[in-house]
C-alpha cells in the first residue's frame, strides 16, 4: 500500500521533528496533514466502511457535528457510485486514497493535481481501480467540498489535538528507527523518515511509494513516508505502545522489501494465487488480494525479523506474529521458525537479498502444503438437527466440531428465535443453575448447550454460535467461518 508527502505545506505548528541515533546522521519526524485528514475524512462522511470505523470517538463526533451536513455534497454521492459492487476487491477502497492523494496538494484553498504526472500511465502501475476520468472528476467534487465545508477552519480547530498525537509518536519513533540495523538487513541506506500521523485514518495504515516513484512523480525531497491512523486518545497511544505494536516498522519496511518483490514477483505472485484460496476469508477482511498475499506476507515477516534484531519485548513481537496469523498468514509460526536460518547464518547471508531464494523455496513448500496446513475446523453434526421439529421435554444441543476446538464461548442470542436460557444471573439462581451449568465440554470435541428454560408448543428456540471466534488445535489460526451459525429447533 502506498504513500508520500508530495511537500505539500503542512500547517506549521504540527511539524515536530526530532534527530533519531545521532551517530547515523538522519533525520526522522512526524507530522499531521490536512489533505490526508480532509480526504479521510471526506471517506468517511460518504459511509466508506473501511474508513468509518475505529476513530477516535470525541474525533468522530466533532467531524459529525461539524461536517455531517454536507453528507449530501455530490462527492459523497460519486464515491457511492465507485463502490457500488458489495463484496468486490476491484472498486476503490482502503489504499485507493492515499495512492490518489499523492498526486494532490492544497495550494491558496484549493486541491492542486500535479501536473508533471502522466495520471493513465501512474494508475495503471499503482491502482488500476482509478482512471484519470474518474480521478479528474473526484479531485473537481472533492475540491468544492474543501471551499464549502471550510474544512481549512476545523483543521485549525484541533490543532492541539494533533499536536498531543505528535509529541506521543515522536518519544516512540525515537526508539525504533535504526540506521544501521536497515542497512544490515537490506544493504541500503535509510533515507529522511516522515510518518504521517492521523486520527482521520483511525485503524487503517499505508506505506511509502518507493524512491523511484517519488523521483519520477518530480517530488523535490524523497523520504520514506508511511501513514499511521490512530484510534484512541494520544494518552492511549503512549500506554499501548501504539506505534511500537509494529504498524509503523511494517509500513516503513515496505519501502525495502518492495524491490525484493518486485524482483521475484513471478514466484509471488504463484504462491499468492495457490494459497489464497484456503484463506480467502481473513485475508479479504484485512483488504488483500491474490496479488497482495505475498508482498504483505513477506513484509510482515521482514517486520518481526526487525524487531527481533532490535530487541523489543517479546510480548511486542508475539503480538505481531499472532496478529498476522488471525489475518490470514496461517502458516506463519513455520516461517519464522525458518527465518532463522537467515538470522543466525548472517556470514552467509549479509542481507536478505542473499537468503531470497531460500524464502521463495520455503514458500512454495507452504504453497504445496496449504491445504493441510489451512485445514479449517466445521461443524459436523447438531443434535437435534438444525430447524427440526422436536418434543418439549429436549434437555440439550450437541454440537460436535471436526476436531478438538480451543474453545466455543461464542454464544449468541437469535431475534428471530427464543432463547434457550433465562435472560439474567437471577433468572439462572430461580431455576439452580450456575453460568457453568449452560454449556460445556462434552469431550474436546462436543459442545453441549444446556435448555434452561420450559418449552411451549409451536415456538422455536436456539442460540447462535459465532464462528468467527471458533479456533481449533490442528492449526490455532483457523477459525470455523466468517458468519453466526443459527442453531434452532422448533417445539412441535
Amino acid at each position: 500500500m502506498l504513500f508520500h508527502e508530495n511537500d505539500k505545506n503542512l500547517y506549521p505548528v504540527f511539524l515536530i521533528s526530532i534527530n533519531l541515533f545521532a551517530q547515523n546522521n538522519k533525520h526522522t519526524f512526524a507530522y499531521v496533514d490536512e489533505l490526508e485528514e480532509f480526504s479521510a475524512t471526506t471517506w468517511i462522511l460518504a459511509g466508506c466502511e473501511e474508513f468509518d470505523r475505529g476513530i477516535y470517538k470525541p474525533y468522530y463526533s466533532d467531524i459529525q457535528k461539524s461536517l455531517g451536513k454536507f453528507k449530501s455534497h455530490p462527492v459523497m454521492a460519486f464515491l457511492k457510485k465507485m463502490r457500488d459492487i458489495p463484496g468486490d476487491v476491484d472498486v476503490i477502497s482502503y489504499n485507493s486514497l492515499p495512492i490518489a492523494n499523492n498526486l494532490l496538494s492544497i495550494e491558496n484553498g484549493h486541491l492542486q493535481v500535479n501536473q508533471h504526472v502522466d495520471l493513465d500511465e501512474y494508475f495503471a502501475k499503482n491502482d488500476n481501480r482509478w482512471t484519470k476520468e474518474t480521478f479528474l472528476e473526484y479531485v473537481k467534487l472533492l475540491d468544492d467540498f474543501y471551499e464549502k465545508s471550510n474544512y481549512a477552519s476545523f483543521f485549525k480547530k484541533h490543532a492541539k489535538l494533533y499536536e498531543k498525537y505528535l509529541e506521543v509518536a515522536n518519544q516512540q519513533l525515537a526508539t525504533l528507527v535504526s540506521d544501521s540495523l536497515f542497512m544490515s538487513l537490506y544493504g541500503e541506506k535509510l533515507p529522511e523518515v516522515k510518518v504521517c500521523i492521523s486520527p482521520a485514518y483511525g485503524v487503517n495504515n499505508f506505506s511509502s511509494l518507493d524512491i523511484k516513484t517519488q523521483k519520477k512523480l518530480g517530488f523535490k525531497t524523497f523520504s520514506y513516508s508511511p501513514i499511521l491512523g490512530v484510534s484512541c486518545a494520544p494518552k492511549k497511544m503512549l500506554e499501548n505502545n501504539i506505534i511500537k505494536s509494529g504498524t509503523f516498522i511494517h509500513e516503513l519496511s515496505h519501502s525495502f522489501t518492495a524491490p525484493l518483490f518486485h524482483a521475484n514477483k513471478k514466484d509471488f505472485l504463484e504462491i499468492g494465487r495457490r494459497i489464497y484460496p484456503y484463506v480467502k476469508d481473513e485475508l479479504y477482511r484485512a483488504g488483500y488480494d491474490a496479488d497482495a498475499l505475498g508482498n504483505e506476507f513477506f513484509n510482515t515477516v521482514m517486520t518481526i525479523v526487525y524487531m527481533q534484531e532490535l530487541h523489543l519485548s517479546e510480548y511486542l513481537i508475539s503480538h505481531v506474529v499472532a496478529t498476522g496469523g488471525y489475518e490470514g498468514y496461517v502458516w506463519i509460526d513455520e516461517t519464522m521458525k525458518f527465518m532463522k536460518q537467515f538470522t543466525d547464518n548472517r556470514k552467509q547471508y549479509p542481507t536478505i537479498k542473499e537468503f531470497m531464494p531460500l524464502f521463495i523455496e520455503h514458500m512454495y513448500t507452504i504453497a504445496d502444503r496449504i491445504d493441510s496446513i489451512a485445514k479449517r475446523p466445521y461443524i459436523m453434526s447438531v443434535t437435534p438437527e438444525i430447524g427440526s421439529v422436536v418434543e418439549g421435554n429436549i434437555n440439550e444441543i450437541k454440537i460436535v466440531f471436526s476436531e478438538p476446538m480451543l474453545n466455543v464461548y461464542a454464544t449468541e442470542l437469535l431475534p428471530n428465535h427464543h432463547s434457550i436460557w433465562p435472560d439474567s444471573r437471577r433468572a439462572l439462581r430461580k431455576y439452580k443453575l450456575s453460568p457453568d451449568d449452560i454449556s460445556k465440554f462434552e469431550n474436546d470435541t462436543t459442545f453441549v448447550l444446556k435448555v434452561c428454560v420450559p418449552l411451549e408448543s409451536g415456538k422455536s428456540y436456539g442460540m447462535g454460535i459465532n464462528t468467527r471466534v471458533l479456533y481449533g488445535t490442528s492449526n490455532k489460526y483457523m477459525r470455523v467461518g466468517n458468519d453466526i451459525k443459527e442453531i434452532y429447533f422448533i417445539v412441535k
